[in-house]
């Protein structure tokens, strides 16, 4: 499948750190099934005017005007939803050992060694990243009149707490 604003499948991959991903293989189903929601999900909230428009704006290596930054944005935008909708099925295919994706997950594993509140804390991170971008594309938003500012102090968004990485703990004994 062809995204939508990604200049083609092979960037795309190459963002996502998933360029050993060939076709025909089980990986490649995922990565096209999620553009495929990524794209559902774009036409739903922006609707087809909007999207038409989107479109035909000129892509750029070094976007510099309103219509090459607002193209950037859809870019970076779909990238962020693409890996959130890989979220919940790639690691599961990866550790299944479907095809040769094992060794795949041994070249290029974005989710390696990510736990389950690594995972969350992602998911968080990129939906509000969505939001904020989907602003900006709506329209809702103009640059330079950003409604939030993201600042990072040192602390963690959230605290941990005893046994976090510990699941289904039935018995100590």
């Amino acid at each position: 499948m062809t995204p939508l604003f990604v200049q083609n499948p092979e960037d795309l991959k190459a963002a996502l750190r998933l360029s050993a991903v060939c076709e025909g293989n089980d990986a490649q189903v995922l990565i096209d099934r999620a553009l495929q929601a990524v794209r559902e999900h774009f036409y739903r909230r922006l609707g087809q005017p909007r999207m038409a428009q989107l479109i035909l704006l000129p892509p750029s290596i070094a976007p510099t005007t309103a219509d090459e930054i607002l193209r950037s944005i859809a870019e970076t935008t779909e990238i962020k939803w693409v890996r959130l909708e890989l979220l919940d099925s790639m690691p599961t295919m990866f550790m299944d050992g479907s095809n040769n994706t094992l060794e795949e997950w041994d070249e290029a594993a974005p989710f390696r060694s990510t736990s389950s509140f690594q995972i969350a804390e992602l998911k968080k991170t990129l939906f509000k990243a969505i939001e904020e971008n989907l602003d900006m594309l709506a329209g809702r938003e103009t640059q330079g009149d950003e409604t939030t500012v993201q600042v990072f102090d040192g602390t963690p968004e959230s605290v941990r707490r005893p046994f976090d990485s510990v699941r289904n703990i039935k018995s100590f004994y």
